[in-house]
């Protein structure tokens, strides 16, 4: 069997091909020269490619270029990684740990004491929160410091709150009263606690500013109302009549709809076109009436299921439709672009995926985005906002498909098979390919926590 895998630039499909995911088909319908993008051409069909390459992340011309968070790239193939605290390889060595451990030599050591993030031994970027580096270790020499500065153990750059810097870069009680939080200058206020602002000068009770539509941060005015025009953060009466936005007493930004400025007085818009409802000026349309839209001065028609507009005529129509003779007819379900004569959709909607005879289906609800099917969720499209809907429900499974029927990453001492998670032999081994050998090896649980491991001999412990 012959594995062709394309260059990611060939994104189009080919409505004259009979798969979706073909974009050459020179000799016959059925048998595919080229895919599109992310597909790999297998004696002439186009498979998926993380159903070619299992766990990849992005497709590449040698087969994979990217894998799934767990796994790491080797001879075009996504491998279970053999250190569980490396975050990425490269050529089956690691080149980043995770937090609290740095890389050398493709292997992870542990960083000093409550270090967050360090290039070795004894060099720390970045100590968890409270404590400083002071060249040899993290200490907490500070008191109710949160941050702080680069290398240092003596100087503090944020604080926790209801504590704010002082000149000596320490940490001094907030010096205004009813402050929640003033971390960088404890003389004032950033946030104030319940419904108080700060003016300035202390944490006081929001007053709402009469005929005021918005406000800033801060709670002062930032527009007015219809009517209403800002003046030393006070909203004050406009003088013009008929006017519904002014910049000054007298002076109108939009008059109410019939007139226009003519840099004097809201006045009467004159004998307007068909379609027409507001103007700015003498046979200068400004507002359309509903069933037109507005290009330049003037009113069109509007095309029923048009989207964009280049001029009169309809450049792009609505999801679902496509575009015939200067009208939008009734297409794919979903389909964003459809092929010419409106049978196939090249390119679904968000929320849908392209099938594999030009029609639209509905990604999973986890999914904002997919592609190929349901499950497959593009990535950063997760919708972190919607209930998941799939609970992972399998044992030592840290992260499941979106349908939930598959496991992708499993707990220590576990391994991937078969989208489950299964133990490894011996009760010593951290780490385990999915052939059941052992790559880690440590005494107990707070040794391997620590980082107190060795490697396995003969594949066991």
């Amino acid at each position: 069997m012959i594995f062709t895998l394309l260059i990611p630039l060939i994104v189009a499909q080919n409505p004259e091909c009979s798969s979706a995911y073909c974009s050459s088909c020179k000799t016959n319908p059925n048998v595919c020269d080229l895919c599109a993008q992310n597909y790999i051409l297998v004696d002439g069909k186009c498979k998926y490619f993380k159903e070619v390459v299992p766990y990849c992340a992005i497709s590449a011309k040698d087969g994979c270029s990217a894998c799934m968070s767990g796994y790491y790239l080797k001879d075009g193939k996504c491998q279970i990684p053999p250190n569980s605290l490396c975050a990425s390889y490269k050529g089956g060595k690691c080149i980043v740990c995770v937090d609290g451990y740095y890389a050398k030599a493709g292997e992870c050591f542990e960083c000093v004491d409550h270090c967050y993030e360090c290039s070795s031994m004894t060099q720390c970027f970045e100590c968890l929160d409270g404590y400083g580096f002071n060249g040899d270790e993290c200490v907490q020499s500070l008191d109710h410091c949160k941050a702080y500065s680069y290398g240092s153990s003596t100087r503090c750059r944020e604080c926790y709150d209801g504590y704010g810097l002082n000149k000596k870069n320490q940490c001094e009680k907030c010096a205004i009263d009813g402050c929640y939080s003033c971390s960088l200058d404890y003389t004032k206020c950033d946030i104030c606690y319940d419904t108080k602002h700060f003016d300035g000068k202390a944490c006081v009770d929001f007053v709402p500013i009469e005929h005021c539509a918005s406000y800033t941060d801060s709670l002062d005015c930032s527009y007015c109302a219809d009517g209403y025009y800002l003046d030393e953060g006070k909203c004050k009466a406009c003088k013009v009549e008929l006017c519904d936005q002014c910049k000054s007493p007298y002076t109108c930004n939009k008059c109410q709809e019939g007139y226009y400025w003519n840099e004097k007085e809201c006045t009467s818009c004159p004998a307007i076109p068909i379609g027409c409802v507001g103007c700015s000026g003498i046979n200068k349309c400004s507002v359309c009436k509903e069933g037109y839209h507005l290009v330049g001065s003037y009113c069109y028609e509007n095309v029923e299921h048009c989207a964009v507009y280049s001029y009169e005529q309809c450049k792009t129509c609505e999801e679902g439709y496509y575009l015939s003779k200067d009208k939008c007819l009734k297409g794919v379900e979903h389909c964003k672009r459809h092929s010419t004569d409106g049978k196939k959709c090249v390119e679904c909607g968000k929320g849908y995926y392209l099938t594999e005879d030009f029609k639209c289906s509905k990604c999973d609800s986890k999914c904002n985005e997919c592609e190929h099917k349901s499950t497959y969720c593009e990535l950063d499209s997760l919708d972190e906002n919607k209930e998941d809907v799939h609970p992972i429900r399998m044992a030592h499974c840290t992260r499941a498909s979106a349908d939930g029927q598959r496991c992708m990453s499993c707990d220590d001492r576990t391994y991937l098979k078969d989208g489950k998670c299964v133990e490894c032999g011996d009760e010593k081994c951290y780490g385990c390919t999915e052939d059941n050998k052992c790559s880690v090896c440590a005494k107990t649980q707070e040794d391997f926590f620590n980082g107190i491991v060795y490697l396995p001999n003969n594949n066991h412990c």
